[in-house]
């Protein structure tokens, strides 16, 4: 359960207004024993709080504390028959401490001998809310029709994320990517319900076995996949269940482009996976003065060679959405490969099976999008977009060497960002590496993580 958590529960244990005018102790609740209880406590302002949570001495008590200032604060407890590991996201706990009936100390909470109370210091009204915490149980599935379609696309994680970790991507992924590759899927499930998703990816070799995201390297953000409102639980109990399982079959574990600000990157506690900085990996805010990020010699560039364009010629900037993807794609395969020719990369990466599949699949359901530059009704520039509302990442781009002497890439950039902006999209996501020119579109750096476990 997140904290303050906002997702649905099962039933309301206690629900009702407190007055905090009163500057002695309210007991809100006697425990039961055997039973594990959530508490959230939902403030509307900024306020300083104690909260007291107390258990018998055989007891284990996690407390856990949001720390914000200058808004809205909430806490959460967990009291427990049983041990358990602190599963909040780093950023949120500022306790996380075991007791067996001595005190905890800290600014904001402390355990004491009896009942469960509550404490403040300022006098205001807010609503208190307590439910039972859902027991999650953790599997491993070693292939894909285990999981239900349905369920899986219930998750989510912070796009592009959420498709690099879709069924239609890692499904693409084992039939085309991974040859050699098994599927490797642990899943935490609570309350009947699929909570959480980890897919990735097993390769066994001479030297014992690594474990990857699904589709890696060819992922510009990956995460784990959760149900809203189970991310923190869940998170911790699928990547405690991957770092078992990699210990005990000697996998080594690499999972690279983790979202920072994701589930798995706040979850994970660095006592099970050794994180480190990943590829750089910058984004534009939409919201932002972006369009002036340029210098005024650059923007008279662009001004210049647009209208030098126009004079010349007719130019259009297309959006290709929906069912009309599939039918432009062997148009961009063209595109892309004559630029990563002209640039002296490699060409075929990624693999055409895989990216011809993923394209098609998410194009249909609105989740890829193409944005061309149209000269005379030839297409000399295209980009490929994997689109999330609010958010749009520009995953693969194609350019014909002929019209090089124009900034076409650029104009097509500049002009796909005011119409994802026009659209209401928020953040523009400039995929893996830290290329010169993304900065000219106002990009902040952003460094991706990258999670590491090794056999002992």
């Amino acid at each position: 359960m997140d904290w303050p958590y906002s997702g649905e529960i099962d039933s309301i244990l206690v629900a009702g207004i407190w007055d905090l005018h009163k500057a002695e102790v309210q007991t809100i609740y006697e425990i039961e024993p055997g039973k594990r209880y959530g508490i959230s406590l939902l403030l509307d302002i900024d306020l300083d709080l104690e909260i007291l949570v107390s258990a018998p001495s055989s007891w284990d008590v996690d407390a856990h504390t949001s720390d914000v200032t200058g808004g809205p604060t909430g806490g959460g407890y967990i009291i427990s028959s049983e041990t358990r590991r602190c599963g909040c996201p780093s950023t949120w706990c500022g306790l996380s401490r075991k007791s067996s009936g001595t005190a905890m100390q800290s600014r904001s909470v402390r355990a004491s001998s009896s009942s469960t109370t509550t404490r403040t210091s300022r006098a205001r009204t807010h609503p208190l809310t307590i439910a039972p915490m859902a027991e999650l149980s953790v599997r491993e599935f070693r292939n894909l029709d285990g999981i239900p379609a349905a369920a899986w696309e219930s998750l989510t994680a912070r796009p592009p994320a959420s498709l690099s970790g879709s069924y239609a991507w890692v499904a693409a992924a084992f039939e085309t990517v991974h040859p050699a590759g098994r599927p490797i899927l642990f899943t935490a499930e609570a309350r009947g319900r699929l909570a959480g998703l980890l897919p990735l990816a097993l390769y066994e070799h001479r030297d014992g076995a690594t474990v990857r995201f699904a589709a890696a390297p060819r992922n510009d953000l990956s995460d784990l996949l959760v149900l809203p409102g189970d991310a923190a639980n869940a998170g911790a109990a699928i990547v405690a269940a991957l770092a078992r399982a990699a210990r005990s079959r000697g996998w080594a574990v690499e999972l690279d482009a983790v979202d920072p600000g994701g589930v798995l990157a706040s979850i994970d506690s660095n006592e099970d996976l050794s994180w480190g900085p990943g590829d750089p990996s910058p984004f534009v805010d939409l919201k932002g003065d972006w369009q002036s990020a340029a210098s005024p010699r650059r923007l008279r560039r662009w001004r210049r060679a647009r209208q030098q364009l126009c004079a010349r010629h007719h130019v259009e900037v297309r959006r290709v959405v929906g069912s009309d993807v599939d039918r432009h794609q062997d148009e961009f395969a063209r595109l892309r490969d004559a630029r990563l020719t002209a640039k002296g990369r490699q060409v075929g990466l990624p693999q055409p099976a895989f990216l011809r599949r993923v394209i098609r699949e998410l194009g249909a359901r609105g989740r890829a999008e193409f944005m061309q530059l149209v000269i005379d009704g030839e297409t000399v520039a295209c980009d490929l977009y994997l689109v999330e509302r609010p958010f749009a990442m520009i995953w693969l781009r194609g350019l014909h060497p002929s019209w090089a002497r124009f900034p076409c890439g650029h104009l097509l950039l500049r002009a796909s960002a005011e119409a994802l902006a026009d659209d209401g999209f928020t953040t523009l996501d400039l995929g893996r590496g830290d290329e010169p020119y993304k900065y000219l579109f106002g990009a902040e750096r952003r460094v991706l993580r990258q999670a590491r476990l090794r056999p002992s």
